[in-house]
């Protein structure tokens, strides 16, 4: 029995819970790619921010710095040549293969569930009919 709440809602849940299966695949993927830019961080500035004093902490320093709340100031004294590698390197992992993964599967979770369902086909039947009419 599905949730009728509004007129086909079921299919949405249905892409929703695809995209989850699949976003856990990539997320199983990307984990270990972050969990190597925390070390990485951890072992070269630990010592020196109290931020980085423990490998839980970097691993949320990383985990903040993509989401944009970092002081980058006292990163940027202790080494700005690696901190500005590193900076660049986080965010080309994450803006340009991160997200553009997670919308493309997203995108074709609902274009899976849509053309399963029924709702839309790949037909070129009714191109060029006015539907206002």
């Amino acid at each position: 029995m599905s949730l009728r709440i509004i007129k086909y809602v079921d299919w949405i849940f249905e892409a929703i819970g695809r995209t989850l299966h699949h976003m856990f695949f990539v997320c199983v993927i990307m984990v270990p790619v972050l969990l190597a830019f925390a070390v990485y961080l951890w072992f070269h500035m630990g010592q020196s921010i109290s931020g980085l004093s423990n490998f839980y902490q970097a691993f949320f320093t990383v985990y903040r710095f993509l989401l944009g709340i970092c002081d980058t100031a006292a990163y940027m004294k202790i080494s700005p040549i690696f901190f500005q590698f590193w900076s660049f390197a986080v965010t080309i992992v994450y803006f340009y293969l991160f997200l553009p993964v997670s919308i493309a599967v997203l995108l074709d979770s609902f274009d899976i569930v849509i053309k399963e369902s029924g709702h839309v086909s790949d037909s070129t039947q009714n191109i060029g009919v006015s539907y206002l009419a």
